[in-house]
């Protein structure tokens, strides 16, 4: 059976567990919280002094790594805990339901960190980043996934969400979605997932627009106003990507500065004959990009 997913505007997730717990044949779940303390440091540090707190991934510096936490019952969490949790941002954390012990989860979780690509590779599946467990799970109410997916096969997808009953998360512009676990009751024993190309083609599209917004952050933070929030700026980057695309350009340096002239030259990228001129002759393979980016107009 497919996960039922929900959506809400509210801010608060907390709201959306309760909601889902007032169901009295959800007696018997507890509540976890996943945070990336590489996302929100001081955010894990205040709640691992409150709670017991198991790392996801093995690694030497805490800090760095996304770590389950667990919480009380929803409607038992002080108003201090609260406010903590209301006030994260989407890449901070999520929050999870689930009939499986603490240490049993985490060694779940940790189990499926690792992924196994087609050519033997391993790669890291952060499953912790909202952008990459909607699109892995496959979720059609989330606007802000630039991969709607789902990447995972359907026994893949089961297997994953065996002892997870609800999983929420909040999206790039803080819209709260709910999503049910798996309705297999068997126990699936942990094994590495294996992912074929196209489900590595997707898993890596999904991780674009980020990587080129913390390269433009990084080196050209000037680029944007000052006071355009995080999420919008995402929103820009996947809005003009498709364009980069009908360009052919696929390397990340190239997606960076295209998006890097969209930013400078705004509405005249799509107006100037001169700059409509030099693109053109990029898509036509006539021009390299470095070279038409050479003879820009000021």
């Amino acid at each position: 059976m497919p996960p039922d997913i929900q959506r809400s505007t509210a801010s608060s997730m907390l709201d959306q567990v309760l909601t889902w717990y007032a169901d009295k044949t959800r007696l018997g779940n507890s509540s976890y919280v996943i945070v990336d303390a590489a996302q929100n440091k001081a955010l894990w540090l205040k709640l691992a002094a409150k709670f017991a707190s198991l790392p996801i991934l093995e690694a030497s510096e805490a800090e760095m790594i996304p770590h389950l936490v667990a919480l009380p019952a929803p409607d038992q969490i002080d108003q201090t805990t609260r406010k903590l949790l209301d006030r994260a941002h989407s890449a901070d954390l999520s929050v999870l339901c689930s009939t499986m012990a603490h240490a049993p989860l985490r060694d779940h979780l940790r189990a499926h960190t690792a992924v196994r690509l087609s050519g033997g590779i391993e790669m890291l599946l952060a499953f912790w980043d909202p952008a990459i467990l909607g699109t892995l799970i496959g979720h059609t109410g989330d606007d802000t996934l630039h991969v709607k997916g789902p990447v995972l096969l359907p026994e893949q997808k089961t297997a994953f969400l065996h002892p997870i009953s609800a999983w929420c998360y909040r999206d790039r512009e803080e819209n709260v979605h709910c999503l049910e676990g798996s309705a297999d009751p068997v126990a699936h024993e942990p094994s590495p997932l294996v992912l074929d190309q196209a489900q590595e083609d997707a898993l890596v599209e999904a991780g674009v627009p980020d990587q080129l917004l913390y390269h433009l952050e990084t080196n050209r933070p000037t680029l944007f106003d000052p006071d355009l929030p995080h999420h919008r700026r995402y929103r820009f980057v996947r809005a003009v990507l498709p364009s980069a695309r009908q360009l052919g350009l696929t390397g990340m340096r190239d997606l960076t500065n295209f998006v890097a002239i969209c930013l400078i030259y705004r509405q005249r990228i799509q107006t100037d004959p001169e700059i409509l001129q030099l693109l053109d002759q990029v898509q036509k393979k006539k021009l390299s990009f470095d070279e038409a980016l050479a003879q820009m107009p000021e």
